[in-house]
């Protein structure tokens, strides 16, 4: 979404780095991975939902095959489960939120 996009934007401004190629294209379709090979992709906070995330897992493991890197960040849900095997936790974080009772660190899996 555009807000994600513009946060990301500013995060690599902010980093003092060049902001990447960013698109808000479906990327569930199975034709949006002739667009990517050799890439690195960054998803986050998508495993909150069933459906969702088996729908996401699927596109991973295709995406995977053109021999794309994906970054996951998420505080660690369930939707994970599915392919906490498959994944290699590359850093974690503190939440510095208050309103955010539930979880106290999140982390980005390769």
């Amino acid at each position: 979404d555009q807000l994600a996009m513009a946060a990301v934007e500013l995060n690599f401004k902010l980093s003092k780095l060049d902001p990447p190629f960013l698109l808000t294209d479906d990327l569930l379709k199975p034709s949006s991975l002739s667009k990517f090979e050799k890439t690195s992709i960054f998803m986050g906070d998508m495993f909150y939902d069933e459906v969702m995330a088996k729908k996401i897992l699927a596109w991973c493991k295709r995406s995977c095959q053109s021999k794309n890197t994906i970054y996951i960040g998420d505080p660690g849900r369930w939707g994970l489960d599915f392919i906490r095997d498959s994944i290699i936790k590359v850093a974690e974080y503190e939440i510095i939120d208050e309103d955010c009772d539930e979880y106290r660190t999140a982390a980005v899996f390769q």
